[in-house]
């Protein structure tokens, strides 16, 4: 970890989980462990059936995901 909380995920986990700067991710404390859960195309659509929309909305997970992909912090 780096002085300002940077994490660096080794390039053979990037490679193997499909990881690309700007992807989406949710930390989340447990058991005493700090767990990582990439949002990519592929985990959305493994949780595609939990995350129905609304009768006559419209389905967002996927807006979701490419708005997250066009980071505004990034230069």
């Amino acid at each position: 970890m780096r002085s300002k909380g940077n994490v660096v995920i080794p390039r053979e986990l990037r490679e193997e989980l499909g990881l690309k700067k700007g992807t989406l991710v949710v930390w989340r404390e447990e058991h005493g462990r700090l767990v990582l859960t990439p949002i990519t195309e592929r985990r959305l659509n493994e949780i595609m059936g939990f995350l129905k929309p609304a009768p006559g909305s419209r389905q967002c997970s996927r807006r979701l995901l490419k708005m997250g992909s066009a980071n505004p912090r990034e230069k």
